[in-house]
C-alpha cells in the first residue's frame, strides 16, 4: 500500500467492517500555535492498548455521533498512528451540536470517504491539562479524532487512508 498525504482507500476486515488508518504529528505547530507534546501522545497511545477507551471515537467533522472507534494506537517518532474501525451500519446524525441535524448513515458516510479519495485529512480533539508560554500542550486528555477535509486540519501534516 502507498501512503501518501490525505487521500482515502477502503479495505474491508474479516468481519465485514472497514478500517481507517490516521496519522497525525505534533512535531508542527498546528494554525492555533500549538503543539502536543510527543510525550503526552505517548501516554495516550500506551493507555489506550490493549484496551479502548469507550469515549476515543472516529467523527466526521468534530461533530455528531460516532462513525468508528479507535481500536489502535502507538507512536512514531513523532507521529502518532492510530486505527479506527467502522462501528455496525445505523442512522446517525452527523450536525454540528445544537445545529441543524444531518442525518444519514454510519455506511454512506463511509463510503462517501472510500469513494471520494484525496480530499481527507485528520484531526483530534484534545482537553487542554497544561501548556507552556510557547504554546507546548501537556498534558492533555485526546478524546476523539475525526476526519476532515483536506485543508480544514489545525496541522497540514496529518493523513487518513481508509485501509
Amino acid at each position: 500500500m502507498e501512503v501518501s498525504n490525505n487521500k482515502a482507500m477502503i479495505l474491508p476486515g474479516g468481519d465485514g467492517l472497514r478500517y481507517m488508518l490516521l496519522v497525525t504529528s505534533n512535531a508542527y505547530r498546528d494554525r492555533e500555535g500549538e503543539i502536543l507534546k510527543e510525550q503526552g501522545l505517548k501516554e495516550y497511545a500506551d493507555g489506550l492498548m490493549p484496551t479502548k477507551p469507550e469515549d476515543n471515537v472516529l467523527l466526521f467533522w468534530h461533530e455528531g455521533d460516532p462513525i468508528g472507534d479507535i481500536v489502535y494506537a502507538e507512536c512514531y517518532k513523532s507521529f502518532l498512528i492510530e486505527i479506527a474501525q467502522e462501528r455496525p451500519n445505523s442512522n446517525i446524525n452527523i450536525g454540528e451540536k445544537g445545529g441543524e441535524e444531518i442525518n444519514t448513515d454510519i455506511k454512506t458516510v463511509w463510503d462517501n470517504i472510500e469513494n471520494n479519495p484525496g480530499i481527507w485529512g485528520a484531526s483530534h480533539g484534545f482537553r487542554v491539562l497544561g501548556k507552556t508560554k510557547d504554546g507546548v500542550i501537556y498534558p492533555f486528555d485526546k478524546f476523539e479524532s475525526s476526519i476532515v477535509a483536506d485543508g480544514y486540519q489545525a496541522n497540514w501534516f496529518t493523513l487518513s487512508e481508509v485501509l
